[in-house]
């Protein structure tokens, strides 16, 4: 029941039907992923994230359970430990490609700068070139590579995909800023209100 009911989204009724089952039956790997994949449905990253770590407890080093709870930990701001998860989701024979997407993001909001990060960002991006992260990602490395004119295009490009990405607008601004480009910054500060 709590499968069907994770299946047809009704995210709640499956927390409830998995929680049940685990108080009743005590504990279950796969009882708790359908409690996280629940969670996470809810947008509750947090408690997610606590029941793929109590899986993990009860089947140790399973790829997919590192992946969903590094993905929480990327939601909850965690980078650190996402990085930490996407490492060892490496070793464990995680989808390399999907592992180096997320442990490059990783690296990215670490502020874990230099050319091999840059490099593997736009690696990625020539694998993956309409994807918003990557290109908010590159702005902003460039942007700290104190390159804030060959940033504010991609500034330019992530607005483009995702015209709420609030960050990609206010690095748009400073990039103007730091131009000196008064007639760029007003721009970016007219669409940014």
């Amino acid at each position: 029941r709590a499968f069907e009911l994770l299946k047809s989204d009704d995210y709640s009724g499956a927390l409830r039907c998995a929680v049940a089952i685990l108080k009743r039956s005590g504990p279950d790997a796969a009882m708790r992923v359908l409690a996280a994949e629940a969670c996470r449905g809810l947008g509750r990253y947090d408690r997610a994230a606590e029941h793929f770590s109590r899986a993990l407890e009860l089947d140790p080093g399973k790829p997919e359970l590192l992946f969903g709870r590094a993905l929480c930990r990327w939601k909850l701001s965690s980078y650190r430990e996402a990085l930490s998860d996407f490492t060892k989701d490496r070793l464990a024979g995680a989808d390399p490609d999907a592992v180096e997407y997320w442990s490059v993001l990783c690296r990215c909001r670490l502020n874990q700068d230099g050319p091999e990060l840059l490099e593997s960002i736009q690696e990625l991006l020539r694998l993956r070139p309409a994807v918003p992260e990557l290109m908010f990602a590159l702005g902003e490395a460039l942007y700290r590579s104190e390159r804030p004119d060959l940033a504010r295009g991609w500034f330019d490009r992530t607005l483009q995909a995702d015209p709420d990405q609030e960050m990609a607008a206010l690095y748009r601004i400073s990039c103007g800023e730091s131009l000196r480009d008064l007639e760029g910054t007003l721009r970016a500060y007219d669409d940014y209100l």
